[in-house]
């Protein structure tokens, strides 16, 4: 003799479930161990969530399950309930988009920077042309003096003198506008000669850090 174990469930008529019940038989021998309690699946196969769901075995209520997602599945087994959803899939953050730079008006341009006034300089790039007036004094010889005047707005610095190409002299420094007459004994060859005879100026070459020029002598 055998007999059938029943499971009544209560489930709202909308949704939608899907229900795996697994039964037990046992034999009519009173020696026979008694059947293991029924096993049932309930699964929300809807789209929609299920709330405020109440499960009955046999018209008793056996347990309430909350929510129920899609997907879901809630295990009856031994008077004992197991809810089981699944994992909510976190939703991609929106990428953030940087706006683009707005085009200034042309009236918030940057201004030019501003000019600066004229003024004068201390001081020329190494290369330059320099500026003198010249001049030899009379006399015989060594006794001329040459005068050279920085006709530039800058000093004049590390310089050397040369007349004619041949005898020169080492100028430490002449400022913007001052005037250097140099003794003619002052001048030596490149062989350490003095320029002893009285031979005619025709040109005075400056060479100095700032620059160079050669100039005929008035």
């Amino acid at each position: 003799m055998r007999k059938a174990l029943i499971a009544r469930y209560l489930i709202p008529s909308a949704i939608v479930a899907g229900i795996v019940i697994a039964c037990g038989e046992e034999d009519a021998d009173a020696e026979a161990p008694p059947a293991p309690a029924p096993k049932v699946v309930v699964m929300n196969t809807s789209a929609e969530a299920w709330h405020g769901m109440t499960i009955l075995v046999d018209g008793v209520p056996t347990c309430q399950v909350a929510d129920l997602a899609p997907g879901g599945t809630v295990t009856v087994h031994d008077g004992a309930c197991d809810t089981l959803n699944p994992a909510p899939v976190a939703a991609a953050e929106p990428a953030v988009v940087e706006p683009a730079p707005s085009a200034q008006p042309a009236s918030a341009k940057a201004a030019p920077a501003p000019v600066a006034s004229a003024e004068v300089k201390t001081s020329a790039a190494s290369g330059g042309a320099l500026h003198a007036t010249t001049t030899v004094s009379g006399g015989v010889g060594p006794a001329r003096r040459i005068g050279i005047v920085n006709e530039d707005s800058f000093s004049w610095s590390r310089c050397t003198v040369t007349l004619n190409g041949e005898w020169t002299y080492s100028m430490p420094r002449l400022a913007a506008g001052e005037h250097e007459g140099i003794m003619g004994v002052r001048f030596k060859s490149a062989t350490g000669d003095t320029m002893t005879q009285n031979h005619q100026i025709h040109a005075v070459a400056v060479a100095c850090a700032e620059g160079s020029g050669t100039f005929r002598p008035q």
